[in-house]
């Protein structure tokens, strides 16, 4: 069973390097190590679970949200910044606001992230990362789309030059800046 839960491994001197502020010709090479050392595991039980990404049930994206925040919390943890991940039910419901009111082209949509912040009662402070082409938007299993959703995060956290803007806001480290602050709530979904 160890052997089909899936995490993510950080590179040895990813959260130090960081840290200093060294120039991508220090920590690229630190960062690009990182998708070597890790690999999706399936699960035969996931691949019995069938799933429309663009339309899944509350369940699916709340089971879905919580794997993504486990894994995000490890990396925070390994990289050492206390801000986890919290998911609740307003989380959810700002993520599915979201995706249900993104346009129909590639970009952060802040009237969709607008619209989020009012179905909750606003938010103090948001960040988005989004991905595209990982996951398939008809029918698929849940086996298929944790497997693209964790390559996209590897992606966006080992590979995401030239800003990591994505790397800085899934490990955490962007937040250090603003007193890395314990709790950050969390939500994931998928739009059209």
């Amino acid at each position: 069973k160890l052997n089909s839960i899936n995490t993510i491994v950080m590179p040895e001197g990813y959260g130090e390097t960081w840290r200093k502020g060294a120039d991508d010709s220090v920590f690229v090479p630190i960062a690009e190590s990182g998708l070597i050392l890790n690999k999706f595991k399936h699960s035969e039980a996931d691949k019995k679970v069938k799933i429309i990404p663009t339309d899944m049930t509350v369940e699916q994206q709340k089971e879905l949200t919580l794997w993504i925040a486990g894994l995000l919390n490890g990396v925070r943890e390994q990289v050492g910044v206390k801000n986890r991940n919290i998911v609740s039910d307003n989380s959810l419901k700002y993520a599915q606001v979201i995706a249900d009111n993104y346009w129909d082209k590639w970009d952060h949509d802040r009237s969709a992230l607008e619209k989020g912040g009012e179905a909750i009662g606003r938010t103090s402070f948001e960040q988005e990362s989004i991905s595209r082409g990982y996951v398939s938007l008809g029918e698929s299993d849940l086996d298929t789309v944790k497997a693209g959703i964790y390559n996209a995060l590897l992606d966006m956290i080992f590979a995401d030059g030239p800003h990591w803007g994505h790397a800085a806001q899934l490990t955490g480290m962007g937040l250090i800046s603003f007193g890395d602050p314990d709790e950050i709530y969390f939500g994931f979904s998928i739009d059209k």
